[in-house]
């Protein structure tokens, strides 16, 4: 006869294997295309992270990973350790075999992470700090103790803000997720102490411990992260009125079918706890608010900035949507139709990814193909042998015919030759991480002497487009240098917005 652990463990790795396997359908796409999106092109992140406050990215990559990425290892460890996340959430709730793998199913097919997994250079330090919150939230609710029951989950919970910051509130939504199916399934495990006032003190503790950290941490270094998260906090820009209308549009658009492409589907979060409602009965009052708490979660973050949050930010937005669901499922475990909701899932959130990346695919190939030309040019110009380095700045964006994107596809789809409106220092590492070209970028700084004959020139590919000026070799792709010239735009790191 099987042990209460043995069973237990089973389920673990049960729900482990679903996971995995549901995760390499969904972005299988992205596994077998390379493409090089946005913010990858870059072969050192190290400094710049620190600058943005994610010292444990940073530690990471400069210890056990590759820096920046290694194409499709990268994604596939991500995968895995974010399949490990979703046995540790399965393992919270006290899941069986059969709703462990419904839970399993929901939580991975979510195409959310998908909108990381474009970034190659931090998916697999962001899956991590998935884990290691998701630990941190097991070790708060089903551990005693002051090491394991508060220390432990700090820690960890401290680790996990230092790789994404958005990270810290995913305890909240696993917390909010863990009382509500309590409460439905009769199960009373929930204190006061246990699910509102622990978490909260490590919570608090955590970002204290978070915030010190980064001061010391960013002061050795000579870093600073204040311009980047003031610019994220809309309640110093702009009247509260404001700032709470554009907070409840940006949430009424999940349930109303205008989210970031392939998360339309987190509506069905909704109707799943209003149907298991009808089932509730005298609990129905702490139900409705347990409910209302976990399908809110994932908006706590914009609640608390006043600001509108990219797709790639909503990380808790899979734990309340595969939980919704695996509450509905513990009402109705008998009726096999169920089975169709994951189903679904798995087939939209693969149809989603998959044309997402798909238009990364396409728009990377089509920077390439144009790159190639205007590489060609420039050693045609200076008369000089292909892949010898030359010092170029790119003036302005180019435009080039955009890619079929789907509907709020975020970044997927856009192009390194206008991104910023024009930003030479990664048109330059484009090519370079490509080997389409060795460029060694110039600054505006460094021609702005020569801005009358920069504006008189024509635009690429005319012929006169390219020119020299201070020994620079200058490539005009369009009328204005654009947003980031000398690293003044939203206060990047100056190397990486020329």
């Amino acid at each position: 006869m099987k042990t209460n652990v043995t069973i237990k463990i089973n389920t673990f790795f049960i729900s482990f294997l679903t996971s995995l396997i549901v995760l390499l359908i969904t972005y299988g796409f992205e596994l077998s295309h390379f493409t090089l999106s946005i913010d990858e092109e870059f072969s050192n992140n190290i400094a710049h992270t620190i600058s943005m406050g994610r010292w444990g990215h940073a530690l990471l990559k400069s210890t056990i990973l590759p820096e920046p990425f290694v194409p499709f290892y990268t994604e596939l460890l991500s995968l895995v350790i974010l399949a490990f996340s979703c046995s540790v959430i399965s393992h919270i709730l006290s899941l069986d075999s059969q709703h462990s793998i419904f839970f399993s199913i929901l939580y991975s097919s979510l195409p959310q992470f998908g909108y990381q997994l474009q970034f190659s250079n931090q998916s697999d330090t962001l899956a991590i700090a998935v884990l290691l919150s998701s630990v941190s939230t097991y070790l708060i609710l089903k551990e005693k103790g002051v090491l394991m029951n508060f220390i432990a989950p700090v820690i960890t919970l401290t680790l996990a803000t230092s790789i994404y910051q958005s990270i810290i509130f995913l305890p909240v939504s696993i917390i909010a997720s863990y009382a509500c199916y309590m409460i439905i399934n009769k199960e009373y495990e929930l204190t006061l102490k246990r699910v509102i006032i622990n978490p909260l003190i490590v919570l608090i503790s955590s970002s204290i411990t978070y915030s010190l950290l980064t001061k010391i941490i960013q002061w050795y270094f000579g870093k600073s992260s204040e311009s980047y998260f003031l610019n994220m906090i809309g309640w110093i820009h702009q009247p509260a009125d404001v700032t709470i209308k554009s907070v409840l549009i940006f949430i009424a658009d999940y349930f109303s079918f205008n989210a970031p492409y392939g998360l339309n589907i987190y509506a069905i979060s909704l109707l799943s706890l209003l149907i298991a409602f009808t089932t509730t009965g005298r609990n129905r009052l702490l139900f409705l608010l347990s409910a209302t708490a976990m399908i809110l979660s994932p908006f706590l973050m914009n609640m608390i900035i006043g600001g509108i949050l990219p797709a790639r930010a909503m990380n808790c937005l899979a734990v309340s949507f595969a939980i919704s669901g695996a509450i509905l499922f513990s009402q109705y475990s008998g009726k096999k139709i169920l089975w169709i909701i994951p189903l679904f899932s798995l087939l939209y959130g693969t149809a989603s990814s998959s044309r997402l990346f798909y238009t990364d695919y396409l728009s990377y190939n089509q920077d390439y193909n144009v790159s190639s030309f205007i590489a060609n040019d420039i050693y045609r110009y200076l008369d000089t042998p292909s892949g010898s380095p030359v010092r170029v700045y790119f003036y302005g964006a180019l435009k080039t015919d955009s890619v079929d994107k789907p509907s709020n596809p975020d970044m997927f789809g856009s192009s390194f030759l206008n991104w910023d409106a024009g930003n030479s220092a990664r048109i330059s590492a484009f090519m370079n991480a490509t080997a389409i070209a060795k460029i060694v970028p110039a600054s505006f700084a460094e021609v702005n002497s020569e801005i009358k004959k920069i504006n008189s020139a024509p635009l690429w590919p005319s012929k006169g487009s390219i020119f020299t000026v201070n020994n620079v070799v200058v490539v005009k792709l369009g009328q204005s240098p654009g947003n980031c010239i000398n690293g003044v735009y939203k206060g990047n790191d100056p190397t990486r917005c020329l």
